[in-house]
């Protein structure tokens, strides 16, 4: 027997195929999928991959120096047929290997640990080398890699072993041993607190993580660097300097540990069964289009369902997966992000109990791996998770979901770089589910395949019940500048929300942006202070009273002299919503004042305790960034205001248009979701912008026309493809003359237009040097030319400090 397999881990210039030989004691365990282990390379050092194909005898190759599978892995495959197939797509889509494709699908802590050891025999004790022999004169065994680095060769070993000199045993550790979980914890919090007063942290991360553990005590490893946004390197510098230990608890203590009191808030507000009866026009002509494309039996379609802000969407993807397992087929459903998505989430789980599986990222490598397992075995019928899900090992697969697909956070910003309604309609061209794309404010790129009858368009027009959408007031903020509050509150508004507590009614106030001023600038020169590591400004956090880089993490005390000219006239300017805090407790001292925003959710359920604090006041404001714009049902809350649109407007982004309309859009659909009217207010000093205009109206379809217009007239998506290529680097020169080097090979290539090599948007990123260069091609069949550009350029290396990432678009 013959078989393909592939390397988990590989360079590109390694990666593809390779065909072995299975020996006959092997057959039976052997299948597509299969994780084994093989010699590779010149030294036949054995290495992990995957079974790709097994082929028959037609296809065997008759070669004499072929090599032999070593050992199987797992008693079953862990790769389905359908993952296999996609793996090879995704290599072809966005030039990874076949490993980094493979690693998306396969539960992280899954790594091997190989040990060989080299035991010599009676025979090899007489006859080896006396310089070899000194080596086993105080053991009976020694690693193959000491002896490797003793001048001892893997292909001289192996020879010897060949030979009866000696033994090399292999032991591998599948990981996955300890039922325990890692935690930390600080070991004086009086030395933290008083290093925190101080300021003698060296960086933001360090503080984050003091301030979570004072905040919390003993908490998992996993939790922090999720909570904190941090890498290990920053905890290992904590620990280097005393203020922390790491130690381990068992899983099923950490489980009991769990159970939190605040989680009821996440949960479903008063859940009620809606019966058939109850559904909207809408939801029922939805259930009924796609109920009859599953009866003709053909290739499944793809949907759009097009829902106003609080129109039951979830209702619509409640009863599409019972239908699904009424069938006997799977579920995948996706959401942004499980925190941000609780109670839907928890819907899904209150229904259909045993039958849901939720993954998310504080899951422990063994909880992760546990659940992967039951999915894989079939013990687990729905999925929910964020992007990870997409790749979930489920068979007979009718039905993929895919909430809010609007969302960024269903693209990867590692390599490689998909984006999930990607990979979610390769697997419906694979496998033939059902696709179904949610959103109040759809993609454009999503609504043009509507268009272009690439998807079918479903729409729903109303709320249940007396719902109804907000009505909407635009602040001209040219006109109706308050000094007093830099802005932030107009007078307008400022009534509104009195007049909104007075009737122990409840506010939101959103404001895209976090911190208390958005930058230090001096007033003579007019430049601002940038972060000595990245070319961007810094934030000031009043609660700190410092400047923070929301990049890099670097932080530094006010300097009162320009670093530029000299001169002693540097001051604060921007807003954030640490100042929109301060200003609403001035101004409304009575409210209960929520803010919530990256700084305030680092906390483990610092989510529900926010929210719940929230919801036990009816007089209360709640401040926040875009987490508190979606994802939210306030019976109380009535009135909902856009703060400043103008900063999402002015973005060096070709999006910044369409992501200022869904934010404004759902921002607003906050307000009046119950029997309560709802107001929404708009604060913009271009109040005539096509994108605040159309939001003040909830009108996508204007919005579209004006967007549209906008991309077609300078060859924007969906009307071309297109390819970012970042070229990055330790060595400022080095990095531009790659830049140079790859735009003039590039150059060379016909049916692409390319624009020659230019800064970054951030030129310096965690002290990297960063090029860019953009390539456009048709809209037919231009992803598919991009990628291969990518792929030729991948197995180059164009410096020594320089690495190469690019990112398709539609990807």
């Amino acid at each position: 027997m013959q078989v393909k397999v592939f390397l988990r881990k590989s360079t590109p210039v390694f990666d593809r195929v390779y065909t072995y030989l299975v020996p006959s004691n092997l057959e039976d365990t052997i299948s597509p999928g299969v994780r084994v282990l093989f010699p590779f390379g010149s030294g036949d050092k054995l290495s992990e991959g995957f079974v790709f194909s097994i082929l028959d005898q037609t296809e065997e190759v008759q070669d004499k120096a072929l090599k032999t599978i070593e050992a199987v892995i797992d008693p079953q495959a862990v790769l389905t047929l359908s993952q296999l197939k996609l793996v090879s797509q995704m290599k072809l889509r966005y030039g990874c290997t076949y490993g980094m494709a493979a690693e998306l699908m396969f539960p992280r802590g899954t790594k091997l640990k190989m040990a060989e050891d080299v035991v010599l025999t009676d025979r090899g004790k007489s006859d080896l080398p006396a310089d070899f022999l000194e080596h086993f004169k105080e053991e009976d065994s020694i690693p193959l890699d000491d002896l490797s680095l003793a001048g001892f060769s893997r292909k001289e070993v192996f020879a010897w072993e060949n030979l009866g000199y000696l033994n090399v045993q292999t032991k591998i550790n599948r990981g996955l041993k300890a039922q325990s979980v890692e935690f930390c914890r600080l070991l004086d919090e009086n030395q933290a607190k008083t290093c925190l007063n101080e300021q003698a942290l060296g960086s933001i991360q360090q503080e984050l993580a003091v301030t979570y553990l004072l905040e919390e005590g003993e908490v998992p490893v996993m939790d922090l660097l999720q909570a904190c946004d941090i890498n290990r390197t920053s905890l290992r510098t904590l620990q280097k300097k005393g203020f922390l230990e790491f130690f381990r608890l068992p899983l099923a203590q950490v489980q009991a540990m769990e159970e939190d009191p605040d989680r009821e808030e996440l949960l479903p507000q008063n859940l009620t069964e809606v019966s058939a009866d109850m559904l909207t026009p809408g939801q029922k002509e939805a259930l009924a289009t796609i109920e009859k494309g599953v009866e003709e039996g053909k290739a499944r379609p793809e949907y759009l369902l097009f829902g106003i802000t609080g129109s039951g969407k979830t209702e619509v993807y409640m009863r599409l997966a019972k239908a699904a397992l009424d069938r006997g087929e799977t579920c995948i459903i996706l959401v942004p992000e499980i925190s941000l998505t609780p109670q839907m989430t928890a819907q899904f789980e209150k229904c259909f109990s045993k039958d849901v599986m939720v993954i998310h990222s504080r899951l422990t490598p063994r909880e992760r791996y546990n659940r992967w397992e039951r999915i894989l075995l079939g013990q687990a019928k729905i999925v929910v998770g964020p992007r990870s899900a997409i790749f979930s090992p489920l068979e007979n697969l009718g039905l993929i979901i895919i909430d809010e697909e609007q969302e960024d956070t269903y693209k990867s910003d590692l390599m490689p770089r998909y984006d999930a309604r990607t990979i979610a309609r390769l697997r419906q061209l694979n496998e033939g589910p059902i696709l179904v794309l949610g959103s109040a404010t759809p993609s454009v790129e999503s609504y043009v395949r509507t268009m272009e009858h690439k998807s079918t368009l479903l729409t729903l027009k109303d709320r249940p019940g007396k719902a109804t959408l907000p009505q909407t007031e635009l602040i001209d903020l040219r006109r109706y500048w308050n000094p007093d509050t830099d802005g932030l509150l107009s007078q307008p508004l400022l009534d509104a929300m009195r007049q909104t507590l007075d009737k122990d009614q409840q506010v939101l106030l959103f404001l895209n942006r976090r911190g208390f001023a958005a930058s230090y600038v001096c007033e003579s020169c007019g430049k601002s202070y940038e972060c000595p590591h990245c070319s961007i400004g810094m934030t000031y956090h009043k609660k700190r009273n410092r400047l923070v880089c929301h990049y890099c993490g670097h932080m530094e005390s006010l300097h009162k002299t320009c670093p530029h000219c000299g001169e002693e006239a540097m001051r604060l300017v921007g807003v954030g919503t640490e100042k929109l805090e301060a200003l609403c407790r001035q101004y409304f001292p009575d409210a209960r004042v929520v803010r919530m925003d990256q700084d305030r959710t680092m906390g483990k359920n610092a989510h529900a305790k926010l929210l719940k604090s929230f919801r036990e006041d009816p007089r209360s404001i709640l401040i926040g960034t875009q987490m508190v714009a979606k994802g939210h049902d306030f019976p109380d809350l009535t009135l909902a205001a856009v703060v400043l649109a103008d900063q999402m407007l002015g973005r060096n982004d070709i999006r910044a248009a369409e992501k200022a309309f869904q934010l404004m859009t759902q921002a607003g659909g906050r307000a009046g979701r119950k029997d309560l009217a709802g107001r929404f207010f708009i604060q913009a000093f271009d109040i005539d912008h096509y994108a605040v205009r159309a939001a003040s109206k909830q009108d996508y379809q204007a919005f579209l026309e004006d967007e549209l217009a906008f991309r077609k007239a300078l060859h924007y998506l969906p009307f071309s493809a297109r390819a970012l290529l970042v070229i990055s680097g330790e060595d400022e020169a080095e990095t531009r003359k790659s830049a140079g080097a790859i735009y003039r090979v590039l150059a060379a290539k016909p049916g692409v237009s390319i624009l020659k090599p230019a800064k970054s948007p951030i030129y310096k990123l965690r002290g990297r040097y960063r090029w860019q260069i953009l390539l456009r091609a048709p809209a037919q069949g231009g992803t598919r030319l991009l990628s291969g550009l990518w792929q030729q350029l991948s197995l180059h290396k164009w410096g020594k400090t320089v690495t190469l990432t690019c990112t398709l678009d539609p990807a």
